[in-house]
């Protein structure tokens, strides 16, 4: 019995022994081992050699774990209790932004639970992002922007395999000081923070001073979260095509923040390193460096850009022809789709000759009704597209006189009388529906008919028979196979098998739009074409020149205070883009891309042109990007409407229609206003074209008010605008001169009663029928100048018009003496006296037949008249052109003129 007993226990024991042993090596503990030469790393039984390779290990090499079990035990099984409360309060402290709480309450939620991914990027973001905005000097915004990257960091410690977390740290560190409003600041303390880039505990440690660059040093950070994402994504696929993966497990794949990106799109996560390169090569100019360097840095871009494009990625897409399976892209694949499609178009269209796709499209078009041709006026006037190109060059070589045609096709369509008359103004003088669009009325609160509304009637009319039209002349690839097929028939060449080929090539080129559109989508998201062209081109020794010239004129401006340098410099490196732009392999630097950052310089030079004391902030005659402004402004804004409203309007003016003058050019005036108020920049005329379209639109309204006996508005809102380009106009500069002139010779003027008289006075006579014409010229542009000077004062407005005033001054006293030297000299006022409106009341005009007798000198003295003295003027007091009823001024003298309102003194 006793040996019996003896023996179950051996067993027993042995037993144990035996499960102890794999127990053991199952359930070893994580431990720190020390190498011969001072390294350490962690190891130990299998489970925990688990967890050290999936990053849950509790143990941190020596360090006290905050995740350890001693901090869950002192919590008592609440610790998603207390994290519920730090999270709590750490909201209500960012709520009263005091966020050194915040950290404080930050670094408990992280003691509790360090593996929590969204803890760390949530709070990172906040200290970086919102903290440092809270703090009012940039030097302790910039230490909030370090606080919120080592708050990442930190996560780092306890995520080593998370590449969210490298991703948002290298986000950080390059994008928050490189592209913040103190970026230049920012910069410049990051590259002198030595007690950052010293310390030890740094993740990433620049190696030189000049990888001290925010940008270059956010590249290591991209990499390693590329690097473990795509060791994931490798491993993922793997075991998905295995069939080792249900769907929860892939849809825990895509969520997990530890080891994914979540939904984020892989070519934006993947291309941030390859950006800092273009960013930094950006900056290395922008920081005032040039020359060799500074191209070797555009290579380095162009090429890392060409090796990001070449990458092959994954998607989170499905693929429609596949749906157990993901898409993968290469942003290439859109280049190169594009062109293996062109070259199978070709291909099919030499299938199809003798014809041509030229004569197919006029096949379909003569297969139109008369009136869906009609609808299509427009279209073919005007479109790029394919079909209405080929269209517009058959109707040029077989009807000539096809546009008034189809014009009047068109036109009949629309049966309503006044919707097509609305429907044939330019959309910019369309009476517009005032009242809230639930209204159904067709008149608006002032009693007029809404010819917007009546218009787009008219044009929701004529859109079902332009889409009708439309889609029959769209001839697809799988047309042109069935034309070729039905050559081949006719032809009696059954066994050409051409058609059987082209089939074969549209399904060819149906492959390659698949591929096309999916890399396209990505290349537009991400700005391909732009960054590709732009490596390019910045590479160049102009674009080099034309940057540092821009340097130096910001630095000449905002460090030098030289506006007169910094004007010259600016209009250099513009000049240095225009000769880049005629080049037709740098033709893209004015596409809409490129050409907004022109745009944008442009804009900025209007600093340098307010402090300028010529031309008072206005665009010099010659201004380098006039071409780009007006192609911006054709493309993006309505006017080219307003210049076919511009002709509308002077027809109406010219068949003396004054009411619908007023009423038309009042309406085009508003809507340049609201181009203007839109493009602050073109107030001060970067292309004149635009400012002699508004002063001819001005002077028909004036003119058609003055004709009508109407009132001028005085809110007139061009008012300030027009004075300003008066002042610096030509015309009103050589009047205002010649007027100085005159009133010189007045002065000099030989006593009465001299041998001389006579020839001195009729040199001031010719003097003062000259400038009697410069200032006709001066009222002829600008008929403003007629108007009573009380209706150039608009009491909501500051502007004063003084320059306006006086203006009229000087011509008013011009007039004044010119009549007044006229019956000195006993001769009639000239039937063709330019300023007679000046004149009072009462004047009598020469007969055309009468000739204006020479004057012969006296022969002999008469007694002395009065000597021609100047009268005394108050400029600040407006004198209505009635005033010269009794003004008799004994001297020529030109009022003084003030420079108008913001205009250099």
């Amino acid at each position: 019995m006793t040996n019996k007993r003896f023996r179950t226990k051996i067993i027993h024991l042995l037993i144990i022994f035996v499960f102890l042993v794999p127990l053991f090596l199952l359930g070893k503990p994580a431990a720190v081992q020390r190498g011969d030469e001072g390294q350490s790393r962690l190891s130990g039984g299998y489970l925990a050699s688990l967890r050290i390779d999936e990053d849950i290990v509790d143990a941190q090499l020596g360090e006290i774990d905050p995740g350890s079990s001693t901090i869950k035990f002192a919590t008592f099984g609440m610790r998603g209790v207390a994290l519920a409360l730090l999270w709590h309060k750490s909201l209500e402290y960012e709520k009263y932004h005091d966020w050194n709480n915040v950290i404080v309450t930050s670094n408990q939620i992280t003691l509790l639970e360090p593996r929590f991914i969204s803890v760390w990027e949530y709070l990172g973001w906040r200290l970086a992002y919102n903290a440092s905005a809270d703090q009012d000097d940039y030097r302790e915004r910039y230490r909030w922007v370090i606080r919120g990257f080592e708050f990442l960091e930190q996560g780092i410690v306890y995520n080593r395999k998370a590449p969210i977390l490298y991703h948002n740290a290298g986000w950080t560190i390059s994008q928050k000081i490189g592209i913040a409003d103190e970026k230049e600041q920012y910069r410049t303390l990051f590259r002198q923070d030595d007690e950052f880039h010293n310390d030890p505990a740094r993740i990433h440690k620049a190696q030189s001073i000049a990888e001290r660059d925010n940008w270059l040093y956010g590249i290591p950070l991209y990499k390693i979260s590329e690097d473990l994402f795509r060791k994931v994504e490798d491993s993922y696929f793997k075991a998905k095509e295995s069939g080792s993966l249900s769907e929860d497990d892939i849809a825990a794949h895509y969520q997990d923040r530890k080891r994914s990106i979540g939904n984020k799109a892989r070519p934006i996560f993947y291309v941030n390193s390859t950006m800092n390169l273009i960013h930094y090569a950006d900056w290395y100019e922008l920081d005032g460096n040039f020359g060799e360097k500074a191209a070797a840095n555009w290579a380095d871009a162009q090429r890392a850009w060409e090796n990001f494009s070449r990458i092959e990625m994954k998607t989170t897409i499905d693929d429609r022809r596949d749906k157990t399976q993901k898409r993968s892209m290469k942003l290439a694949d859109a280049e190169e789709a594009q062109k293996k499609m062109n070259e199978h178009r070709d291909e099919l269209l030499k299938l199809l000759a003798p014809k041509t796709l030229k004569d197919l499209y006029a096949e379909r078009w003569k297969a139109l009704t008369d009136l869906q041709q009609g609808a299509l006026v427009d279209m073919v006037k005007s479109s790029d597209l394919e079909q209405y190109v080929a269209i517009r060059e058959y109707l040029n070589e077989n009807e000539p006189g096809w546009e008034e045609n189809l014009t009047k096709l068109r036109n009949s369509l629309i049966t309503a009388p006044d919707e097509l008359a609305a429907y044939l103004l330019p959309a910019s003088i369309r009476v517009a529906n005032e009242m809230p669009p639930e209204e159904t009325s067709e008149e608006n609160k002032n009693g007029e008919v809404s010819e917007t509304n009546l218009a787009d009637k008219a044009a929701r009319n004529l859109s079902e028979v332009v889409s009708q039209a439309g889609g029959t002349l769209t001839i697809s690839n799988d047309a042109i196979a069935v034309e070729i097929g039905k050559q081949e028939r006719e032809a009696g060449e059954t066994g050409s098998k051409k058609a059987a080929l082209a089939r074969e090539i549209c399904r060819a080129i149906e492959d390659q739009e698949y591929k096309r559109q999916f890399s396209h989508m990505f290349c537009e998201l991400l700005n391909y074409e732009h960054y590709k062209n732009e490596t390019y081109v910045e590479q160049t020794q102009e674009a080099i020149d034309a940057r540092e010239e821009r340097f130096y004129a910001r630095k000449a401006f905002n460090e030098d205070g030289d506006v007169f340098t910094a004007n010259r410099r600016y209009l250099e490196s513009m000049r240095k883009w225009n000769l880049l732009m005629e080049l037709p392999q740098y033709a893209f630097l004015k596409t809409e891309t490129f050409r907004r950052d022109f745009i944008d310089f442009a804009d900025k030079y209007k600093l340098i042109l307010n402090k300028l004391d010529e031309r008072g902030g206005l665009y010099p005659e010659d201004f380098p990007f006039e071409h780009l402004v007006r192609l911006e402004m054709e493309t993006t804004t309505s006017i080219p409407d307003m210049h076919r409203a511009l002709d509308f309007v002077r027809n109406v003016y010219e068949k003396r229609d004054y009411a619908e003058a007023i009423k038309r050019s009042s309406l085009l005036l508003r809507a340049w206003n609201n181009t203007m108020a839109g493009n602050e920049y073109l107030k001060q005329v970067p292309v004149p074209q635009y400012r002699d379209e508004i002063l001819e639109t001005a002077a028909i309204y004036i003119n058609s008010l003055r004709q009508s006996g109407q009132e001028f508005d005085r809110a007139f809102p061009l008012t300030g605008f027009i004075d300003t380009v008066m002042f610096y106009d030509s015309l009103t500069e050589d009047a205002i001169k010649k007027t100085e002139n005159v009133n010189q010779m007045a002065v000099n003027t030989t006593p009465v009663g001299t041998p001389t008289e006579s020839q001195t006075l009729e040199s001031v006579f010719n003097a003062l029928t000259e400038t009697c014409a410069a200032w006709d010229k001066a009222y002829q542009k600008y008929p403003i100048l007629y108007l009573p000077q009380e209706s150039l004062f608009d009491p909501t407005s500051q502007f004063n018009a003084m320059h306006l005033i006086s203006c009229q001054q000087n011509a008013l006293l011009i007039a004044s003496s010119y009549l007044q030297l006229l019956q000195q000299l006993k001769r009639p006022v000239p039937q063709d006296f330019p300023l007679r409106e000046l004149l009072p009341p009462g004047v009598t005009f020469a007969s055309p037949a009468t000739e204006t007798p020479t004057p012969q000198p006296p022969q002999e003295a008469k007694p002395a008249e009065p000597e021609i003295k100047p009268a005394e003027e108050k400029p600040s007091e407006p004198i209505p052109p009635s005033a010269t009823e009794e003004a008799k001024p004994d001297e020529i003298k030109p009022a003084d003129t003030p420079p108008p309102e913001n205009q250099p003194q």
